[in-house]
C-alpha cells in the first residue's frame, strides 16, 4: 500500500493530539501493547493502524467531539488504496499527491513537467532510464494528465527556466511539438498557467533546485514541498520550511518570470 496524503494527516493529527494530552509514545505503545518504536511510525506516516485503533487513542488522549470525527474521518480515508503508479518506489507518495491536489506549483530549471509533458518528449525522458516497460510507463505519465481534465481538475502553474525549452529533448521536432504543446495547454486550459523565467533574468534564490508543492484539501489540509534526485526523494513538511518554498515561488512568478504574455512570446520564438 503506498502512501496517501490523508495517511501522512493521521499521523501527524496524532502526534498533535498526544502532545497537546502530554503522552509519551512510549506511553502509547503499552496502551495499545504495539512493539517498540511503532508509534512514531504511526505518527511518521499513518501507518499500520485502524480506525477502531485511532478511536482507542483519541479516547486516551481525551480528543474533542469534533477532533474525534476528524480523526474518524482521516482514519477512514486513509485506509484507501491507490492503483500504484509505474515510478520509482520513492516517487507513489508523489503520484498519490498529484492525483488528490487542489492545486500544485512547479520550478525546473531544465525539464518540462509530467503533467504537460507530450508522448514524445516522455518518452525520450524515460528511455535514458534503466528500468524496463518503457511503453507502459509513458502511457503511465500520459494517464497522470487525466486530473487536468476532470470536472474538479486542480488549478496548476508551471515556471520553467528558459533551459527548459532549449534541452534538445528527443531532438528538434519533439521539442517543437513539446513548446507548441504548452502553448496550447496555457490557452486551452484556464486553470494552467505557464511561465518562463528569460535567460535575462539572471541569478535568483531557486536557480538549479527544482521542486514541486502540491496543496490537498479533503479531508485535510495539506501541504507538502517535493523534490526528487536519482535514488530518492524528500518531501518537506514542516510548515516553516513549506512556507520558504511558497514564498520564493510567488516572488519568482510575479516578480522574476516573465509574464503570461511575454512567457507565450518566448514559446511561440522557440517554435520558429
Amino acid at each position: 500500500m503506498t502512501d496517501n496524503p490523508q495517511r501522512v494527516a493521521l499521523g501527524s493529527f496524532l502526534r498533535d493530539l498526544r502532545q497537546r494530552a502530554g503522552k509519551q509514545l512510549t506511553e502509547v505503545e503499552d496502551l495499545m501493547d504495539w512493539y517498540d518504536g511503532k508509534a512514531s511510525r504511526v505518527e511518521v506516516s499513518g501507518r499500520g493502524i485502524v480506525p477502531a485503533e485511532a478511536e482507542k487513542l483519541a479516547e486516551f488522549y481525551g480528543a474533542t467531539a469534533s477532533d474525534r470525527e476528524w480523526l474518524r474521518e482521516l482514519a477512514i480515508a486513509a485506509r484507501k488504496r491507490t492503483r500504484p503508479a509505474h515510478v520509482a518506489d520513492f516517487a507513489q507518495s508523489y503520484i498519490n499527491f498529484e492525483r488528490q491536489a487542489v492545486e500544485i506549483s512547479v520550478f525546473d530549471d531544465m525539464l518540462v513537467h509530467g503533467l504537460v509533458q507530450t508522448a514524445a518528449y516522455a518518452r525520450a525522458l524515460l528511455s535514458t532510464s534503466p528500468r524496463g516497460q518503457l511503453e507502459e510507463r509513458v502511457r503511465d505519465r500520459m494517464g497522470r494528465q487525466a486530473i487536468l481534465m476532470r470536472a474538479d481538475p486542480p488549478e496548476v502553474r508551471i515556471l520553467l527556466g528558459e533551459a527548459a525549452i532549449h534541452q534538445q529533448v528527443g531532438g528538434p521536432a519533439v521539442m517543437r511539438e513539446q513548446v507548441g504543446h504548452l502553448r496550447e495547454v496555457a490557452a486551452r486550459l484556464p486553470h494552467v498557467s505557464i511561465r518562463v523565467i528569460p535567460f535575462a533574468a539572471g541569478a535568483h534564490r531557486a536557480l538549479g533546485v527544482g521542486f514541486r508543492i502540491v496543496r490537498v484539501a479533503d479531508p485535510a489540509e495539506l501541504t507538502r514541498v517535493y523534490l526528487e534526485g536519482l535514488t530518492e526523494a524528500t518531501y518537506i513538511h514542516n510548515e516553516n520550511e513549506v512556507d520558504t518554498y511558497l514564498s520564493v515561488f510567488e516572488h519568482l512568478w510575479e516578480n522574476v518570470a516573465a509574464n503570461d504574455r511575454e512567457s507565450g512570446s518566448i514559446l511561440r520564438r522557440k517554435m520558429t
